[in-house]
């Protein structure tokens, strides 16, 4: 079943009542990892609890 192993808060009914994972992904540039939680942690779903975040750096190749 869709979104089997969520925990409630990463869980959302469609209007179907399939179930939908309400994870996703942000990419941002920052100066470093604790910029960049510092942004995510001023993210309003955030601030309000409806969503949690982690923090994984990421090399960005120029070219």
């Amino acid at each position: 079943m869709a979104g089997e192993g969520l925990s409630s808060k990463e869980k959302v009914a469609d209007d179907n009542e399939k179930v939908r994972s309400r994870a996703g992904m942000v990419i941002l540039r920052a100066n470093s990892v604790e910029h960049a939680r510092e942004i995510a942690a001023k993210e309003p779903m955030h601030v309000a609890g409806a969503r949690t975040f982690q923090v994984r750096p990421w090399l960005m190749n120029d070219g």
